[in-house]
């Protein structure tokens, strides 16, 4: 099946061929139902790339996630860390707080 309406050598013309009557029958009837298939066609390749670049990006996410798991952990006992150092040094503000309140500064 050909999709050239002409066949034959450069140097001596074109000569047209029998149409294709299948490409004919599956042709769209005007032009803006071609606009349509032109742009469903673009649409579906889209929707092809879309689900490659995402599969690809979930599975380099799922190979991620333990190393995302464990970065967690150590953000979770960090801030645990973290607050109980101001717990100790409210503390210890208080404390002094206190002492300075009861004790005279001779």
């Amino acid at each position: 099946m050909s999709l050239s309406l002409f066949s034959g050598s450069t140097d001596t013309g074109s000569h047209l061929v029998e149409p294709d009557l299948q490409l004919l029958a599956a042709a769209p009837d005007d032009e803006v139902l071609g606009e349509i298939l032109v742009l469903q066609s673009e649409l579906a390749q889209q929707m092809i790339f879309n689900r490659r670049a995402v599969n690809e990006l979930l599975a380099k996410a799922l190979k991620d996630l333990p190393a995302q798991q464990e970065a967690a952990k150590r953000r979770e006992a960090a801030e645990k860390d973290m607050d109980a150092w101001v717990e100790v040094r409210d503390s210890s503000c208080q404390f002094t707080k206190l002492i300075r309140a009861f004790v005279p500064i001779s």
